[in-house]
């Protein structure tokens, strides 16, 4: 399957070509706020287009999106300042492809969950400390979505009538322990330590990495900021750590290069844990995947609900043909359908398991559904082994190629039982003038060359 996974930040949109699980490659843009739609639409044909392949080949797109999302529509994103927008209807008129689109938080958590640091944990608090600060909440494995929107750890206020928010409200966390914050902190400072080592960037940012390379030289504005900042954002993981008891707590974003600054946290947290004696303490870890969670999060998303979407469907095919078979056995009386056919039916017959053989022995092109789904589509449930005798060829065939052609039969005679119709070009055999009982005399024959 090839995808289009998407982390949207606040200072860049990170897209990734995903095919079977593996990034075969990667593109980097700079957030523009203002146009940011036409810079997603773009940047998914042009990573595509870059590998050589063509739009027709992309299964679907997966996007991470930061602020608040509830059923794939972006309802408020103050860093991006996009309102009430029904982002996958948009892009999927767009591009032409199925879009899911989730918080960008949540779909790096889904990510750290399954193939990262918190692999194996059934519970597990995500939080992105980057331009802002996301999350995501694992409970039981799956993610935590509560009544939609649920885990904005960032606006979890932690100083009362504090600084004020781009949500509109104040002291919230994002405005003390995300990257921005912590440069934020630390140009405040050194203005009360002239003969800092501290070097900010060409853009005038002070960046978690530098901060620790001045502490090791031992910087006092540096040990400073730092300890403040510590001390900041473990009483802010300990009130997650105390609410969910999650087995580990996984940071990432930009704070990843700055491990030992985690790693101060995680010591601080371990010695205030709030527990039971004995009580399992939390783990506070660095993000293992990086810069690539998000992708891969929103690309394990857009797989997991079309997953889910094919078996939600099925189950409701299961359940009609189980309700339709139960009427059919309480009204209907028992006859030898095969036995009491006129001989010109017979005759029709024959003509059509012809044809069915025919069929059958052509390559399966990719419009003509797989022979196990088309076994679901069948009206009585039959053996797969066995195989066909023609009787002008002096070869057989194996049962489950002509099956597998009676239920694409069966899906067109029957497409709106089953909510779609096959291509037209998936066989050629006049359906017009077949019926559902029809179908089931071809399947009973078929039953009889086991």
């Amino acid at each position: 399957m090839l995808v289009v996974g998407i982390d949207v930040g606040g200072t860049n949109i990170k897209l990734g070509l995903i095919e079977d699980g593996k990034i075969i490659r990667t593109n980097s843009l700079s957030t523009n706020a203002f146009d940011v739609i036409r810079q997603v639409a773009n940047g998914i044909r042009e990573l595509v287009q870059s590998e050589g392949r063509s739009m027709s080949e992309l299964h679907g797109v997966g996007l991470g999106f930061p602020g608040m999302i509830i059923d794939n529509v972006v309802k408020d994103s103050p860093n991006i300042g996009l309102q009430d927008c029904n982002l996958k209807e948009v892009l999927e008129q767009e591009l032409g492809v199925s879009v899911v689109v989730r918080n960008d938080a949540d779909m790096a958590a889904i990510a750290e969950c399954k193939i990262g640091a918190g692999e194996n944990c059934n519970n597990m608090v995500f939080v992105c400390l980057g331009t802002g600060v996301g999350g995501g909440i694992i409970i039981n494995g799956s993610l935590y979505e509560g009544n939609g929107g649920a885990g904005e750890v960032g606006h979890i206020s932690i100083e009362p009538n504090g600084r004020p928010c781009t949500c509109g409200r104040k002291g919230c966390a994002e405005q003390y322990v995300s990257m921005i914050a912590l440069s934020n902190l630390a140009r405040e400072m050194m203005v009360g330590y002239p003969d800092t080592k501290i070097n900010p960037s060409a853009e005038g940012d002070i960046y978690a990495s530098e901060l620790v390379r001045a502490y090791k030289l031992g910087d006092a504005c540096a040990m400073a900021v730092v300890n403040k900042y510590v001390g900041l954002l473990s009483q802010y993981l300990l009130s997650l750590c105390n609410l969910f008891r999650p087995e580990k707590v996984v940071v990432g974003g930009g704070i990843t290069h700055a491990p030992e600054i985690i790693e101060m946290v995680a010591k601080a947290c371990k010695e205030a844990s709030y527990g039971y004696k004995n009580s399992p303490a939390v783990d506070i870890v660095p993000a293992r995947l990086g810069n690539e969670a998000g992708i891969l999060g929103a690309a394990v998303c857009f797989e997991d609900e079309v997953s889910l979407e094919v078996k939600s469907s099925a189950n409701e095919d299961v359940a009609q043909d189980n309700e339709l078979s139960s009427v059919e056995e309480i009204s209907a009386p028992e006859v030898d359908i095969v036995d009491t056919q006129p001989a010109e039916v017979v005759a029709q017959e024959d003509d059509i398991m012809e044809q069915l053989f025919a069929a059958s022995a052509q390559p399966e092109s990719d419009n003509v559904i797989s022979n196990e789904d088309a076994e679901d589509s069948v009206v009585e449930e039959v053996p797969v082994q066995g195989e066909y005798e023609h009787e002008d060829a002096d070869t057989t065939l194996d049962l489950s190629g002509i099956r597998g052609q009676l239920g694409n039969l069966a899906n067109m005679v029957n497409e709106d039982k089953y909510g779609y119709q096959m291509p037209e070009e998936s066989m050629d055999i006049d359906t017009t003038k077949y019926d559902a009982d029809l179908i089931n005399r071809l399947n009973e024959k078929l039953n009889k060359k086991d």
